[in-house]
C-alpha cells in the first residue's frame, strides 16, 4: 500500500508540472479624442490628437493602418505618451498619406502588437477623404453655379475637394479664388470681368471656369 500510494504521488506531481503556471490577459485598446465626424485632409495647421490606451499585455509597437500591415509606408508608427497610453496626431502629414489611399474614405483602426508576437486592434473609426479628383464629375458638358460676394461654394462636380470663393463685387469686377481641399489655394487669385475665364487645369483634363454675370446684391430699402 505505502509503494502504490508513493506512486501516485510522484504520477500528480508530473502532471502538474505540464500545467500552464501563468495565464496572459488578452490586450484591449480603447480610443480617446476621437471626433464625431472625421474629415480628411484636416485644415492646414489643424492638431488633432487621438489616445490609445493599451491594457492586458506588453506593447512592442502600436501603429495606425487602414488594415493590419506591417508596411511602413503603409501604417503610422504611436509615440508612447504614459505607462499604458500612446499618440497620434491626426493631423499630420504622415496620416494623410497612409489613409488617402482610400479616395473616398473608409475606416482606420489602431494596432499594437505585444512582445509575444500577438496582435491586438481597436474599433474601428470611419472618415471621409476629400481630395482634388482629376477630373470633374459633371451630368453634362458643362454646370452652373451662383455664388454671392464674399462668399464660397463647392465646385460642382469635385466631391467637395474644390471651394470657389468671391471677394467683393466693385467697379464690375471681383476677385475669384480657388481653395483646395485643405483650404490651401489651389488656384491664384484674380480679378475678373463678366465674360472673363480662369483656367482649371486637373490631372485628366483641364476646365475652364467662366464669369457669365455680376449682379451686386442690391441694398435693403
Amino acid at each position: 500500500m505505502n509503494t502504490t500510494h508513493s506512486r501516485f504521488v510522484g504520477v500528480a506531481v508530473a502532471l502538474s508540472s505540464i500545467l500552464p503556471t501563468v495565464v496572459f490577459a488578452q490586450m484591449s485598446i480603447s480610443l480617446d479624442g476621437v471626433p464625431d465626424r472625421l474629415r480628411f485632409p484636416l485644415p492646414e495647421g489643424t492638431n488633432q490628437v487621438l489616445t490609445a490606451t493599451i491594457k492586458g499585455g506588453q506593447v512592442k509597437t502600436a501603429w495606425l493602418a487602414v488594415q493590419d500591415s506591417h508596411a511602413s509606408s503603409r501604417r503610422v508608427v504611436l509615440a508612447k505618451i504614459g505607462e499604458f497610453e500612446y499618440a497620434v496626431n491626426l493631423g499630420a502629414q504622415e496620416v494623410y498619406s497612409v489613409l488617402r489611399t482610400k479616395k473616398v474614405g473608409g475606416q482606420f483602426r489602431i494596432f499594437a502588437e505585444a512582445v509575444d508576437g500577438t496582435i491586438a486592434q481597436s474599433l474601428a473609426v470611419r472618415y471621409t477623404m476629400f481630395v482634388v479628383p482629376e477630373s470633374l464629375d459633371f451630368p453634362c458638358d458643362e454646370a452652373r453655379m451662383t455664388i454671392y460676394q464674399r462668399t464660397s461654394k463647392w465646385l460642382p462636380g469635385a466631391d467637395g475637394a474644390l471651394r470657389v470663393q468671391l471677394g467683393d463685387i466693385t467697379a464690375g469686377q471681383v476677385a475669384v479664388t480657388i481653395h483646395g481641399p485643405r483650404s490651401e489655394l489651389f488656384v491664384e487669385t484674380i480679378s475678373m470681368r463678366n465674360g472673363d475665364t480662369l483656367s482649371l487645369p486637373l490631372a485628366d483634363q483641364d476646365y475652364v471656369l467662366r464669369l457669365d454675370k455680376l449682379e451686386p446684391i442690391p441694398e435693403p430699402l
